[in-house]
């Protein structure tokens, strides 16, 4: 290719004028590493959430009225199951200190 070869920029980086050479010297300069298990579960989850925001919004548009208020009570019940839990625990912990 005329022109393409190798030249120094003004910041005194050297750049490669040619697009092939370039991936050539990157990827001469790279190590292939096998991604651990915590990087597969970060990306993962990362997809789940994707996923999830866009299945969210087709199962309710998909659901009917009656549907989604059962849904909605479902969840509003297992958010009050949670407080309640919270709520035992902390009135143990206060009886267990007064005794």
């Amino acid at each position: 290719m005329p022109g393409a070869g190798v030249w120094q920029s003004d910041k005194g980086s050297v750049v490669i004028d040619n697009q092939a050479e370039t991936l050539d010297a990157y990827a001469a300069q790279q190590t292939i590493m096998k991604p651990t298990d915590a990087v597969i579960s970060q990306v993962m989850a990362e997809m789940g959430r994707r996923g999830g925001r866009i299945g969210g919004k087709k199962r309710m548009e998909s659901m009917g009225k009656k549907g989604r208020s059962e849904f909605a009570r479902a969840a509003v019940n297992v958010r009050w199951a949670k407080y309640r839990a919270q709520q035992k625990a902390c009135r143990k912990t206060k009886e267990d200190a007064a005794v």
